[in-house]
């Protein structure tokens, strides 16, 4: 099977479906232990709590996130990715 082939494929899968495998693919990339990156995502989640929390950040209400994605996958926004 070519990757055209396999591309051709995974694109026909559900979302959920679509979604567990973009999760495994990118997991796959990554030389970190299972505890590494648990630890890293740890850190990365402190260091954003920390950035709200001190302002240097602002937050985006849930609403609008949602309704952002909502228009992304029906197709109403451009898409952001690059070929």
């Amino acid at each position: 099977m070519t990757l055209e082939e396999l591309r051709k494929e995974a694109l026909e899968l559900n979302l959920k479906e679509r979604s567990v495998l973009a999760q495994d693919l990118l997991y796959s990339l990554d030389d970190l232990s299972p505890n590494e990156l648990h630890a890293a995502w740890e850190s990365e989640i402190l260091r954003r709590i920390d950035e709200l929390r001190s302002g240097k950040v602002k937050g985006v209400p849930a609403e609008e996130v949602f309704r952002k994605a909502k228009e992304r996958l029906d197709g109403d926004l451009p898409s952001q990715r690059t070929a």
